[in-house]
């Protein structure tokens, strides 16, 4: 998880482009909740190319390891976004498949998350500038 945020954008597209490789050549289930903390660090990334190779690549993730839903879970209609503006790098709404991707490893990711940010006090910030 380092790569993600390596000075260099070369090393950054490289890992994209292994994680491109691995979801299309094994079923990446196990590691999805790892892997989709790889890729939202990746549409963050400060360069745009990178951004938009991460939306599509998220979307390709989606698209083949999509399973509707079953169990009666509705997402809002896509009439919903209408009149919405959205910000680089999403130029649109996400596919339903994409936000349904997110939403069943949502409470692994947000973990991570949170359990990341509660080392993130005052003094560690400190610590971390002065590093």
């Amino acid at each position: 998880k380092k790569c993600c945020y390596d000075n260099s954008s070369v090393v950054r597209k490289t890992l994209y482009e292994q994680v491109s490789f691995l979801a299309s050549s094994i079923p990446i289930n196990i590691y999805e909740p790892d892997l989709l903390l790889i890729l939202l660090s990746g549409i963050s990334d400060q360069a745009k190319e990178i951004q938009y190779f991460v939306l599509n690549l998220i979307e390709s993730i989606a698209q083949k390891n999509s399973c509707d839903s079953e169990d009666g879970e509705s997402f809002e209609s896509e009439n919903f976004c209408e009149n919405l503006i959205f910000q680089e790098p999403f130029l649109k709404r996400p596919s339903k498949t994409s936000r349904m991707l997110f939403d069943r490893r949502k409470n692994e990711i947000l973990s991570f998350i949170l359990q990341q940010c509660q080392d993130w006090t005052t003094e560690g910030r400190i610590r971390g500038l002065l590093q």
